[in-house]
């Protein structure tokens, strides 16, 4: 989107984002900003990996 191709030719449209990566961005910015392939992978970012306390 960020080149002007259309939303569909993005790598994120085919796979899954890790849900802290979009949590990391101000609301207002989520849907309108580029997350790359190795923010947005699962287990990315520590929290997404983190275990619960026992």
């Amino acid at each position: 989107m960020a080149l002007g191709l259309p939303p569909d030719s993005c790598w994120c449209m085919t796979k899954r984002i890790a849900p802290g990566a979009l949590e990391a961005l101000p609301a207002t910015q989520r849907g309108q900003r580029c997350i790359c392939p190795a923010c947005g992978a699962p287990g990315a970012r520590s929290e997404d990996t983190a275990q619960p306390p026992i």
